[in-house]
């Protein structure tokens, strides 16, 4: 198996858990788009909510 370097932002806990480069990069995509997708708002998600509920495909 090749050896890979740690980058700097992966944590010494994180890189003795899983010693995978991609791995924490997928992760680190994953949480992105994650929090990207959360309303910051109650207003931004009421309006969200209001959104899907007038969808043609909610039931």
């Amino acid at each position: 198996m090749k050896q890979q370097e740690k980058p700097d932002w992966i944590t010494d806990e994180q890189w003795a858990t899983v010693p995978n480069v991609q791995w924490w990069e997928d992760v680190k995509e994953k949480k992105q788009y994650i929090a990207n997708s959360k309303p910051h708002t109650i207003e931004e998600a009421r309006a969200q909510f209001e959104r899907l509920r007038n969808d043609k495909n909610w039931r």
